[in-house]
């Protein structure tokens, strides 16, 4: 029972790494034109995807 339980464990985090990549990318190929904004869509961007790993990260102008 625990082989299963970690073989589903290990199949649903493969699965938020992808879709966390995806939307990263995404969000790295969106052009913002202040740092206001920028910064404002990346707190949208955790609030909505509040991912097992942790990120950190800044906004470059």
């Amino acid at each position: 029972m625990n082989e299963q339980k970690d073989q589903t464990f290990q199949r649903n985090l493969e699965k938020e790494r992808i879709t966390l990549e995806k939307a990263m990318k995404k969000f790295e190929n969106t052009i913002y034109h202040c740092e206001a904004d920028a910064q404002e869509a990346w707190e949208t961007f955790q609030k909505a995807y509040q991912p097992l790993f942790s990120l950190k990260t800044r906004v470059v102008g």
